[in-house]
């Protein structure tokens, strides 16, 4: 958490991941700071047939000085059950109101509201002994989905 900057050329800067590289795969992650210009909001460059699913952002859309969870995608790249909220700016302003439209590439918006219903986000996990998602609540109910047990854990026997 917190802020990434860098200077110069910022393509490859990204909240979770900078270069995806070749055949990798990124899925079920929330970045949770901002970033410096031009950079994804989770991954800077996706190269060949790399893979990011079932993440979502919820800071500001612009909070990278962009709009995308990525800020380049190469060859056979795929994305899919992509999420962003569309607070504090609406996915529909007006490029006189925000300097441009506020519509992040290959992902759902989602309002506040809908934020805090699991229905709303396809194929994620959110079993509730062993799922990858939780969705912890406040007084005022769900706020947004968190990663809740990690993939790559040690058994108690692990040499």
């Amino acid at each position: 958490g917190g802020e990434l900057d860098s200077n110069g050329d910022n393509s490859n800067a990204g909240g979770v991941v900078g270069v995806l590289n070749d055949y990798c795969s990124i899925e079920d992650c929330i970045p949770p700071g901002t970033g410096c210009a031009g950079g994804g909001h989770l991954v800077g460059t996706m190269h060949n047939s790399s893979n990011m699913q079932n993440c979502i952002t919820v800071v500001p859309v612009d909070a990278w000085g962009s709009e995308g969870m990525y800020s380049d995608i190469r060859n056979r790249a795929t994305v899919s059950g992509l999420y962003y909220c569309t607070n504090p700016y609406a996915a529909n302003a007006t490029a006189m109101t925000y300097g441009e439209t506020r519509a992040m590439s290959d992902a759902t918006g989602l309002s506040l509201e809908e934020l805090r219903d699991p229905a709303n986000y396809k194929g994620w996990d959110f079993d509730n002994d062993k799922g990858r998602w939780i969705m912890p609540a406040d007084e005022s109910g769900y706020i947004f989905p968190v990663p809740y047990i990690s993939r790559y854990t040690f058994s108690s026997d692990a040499q």
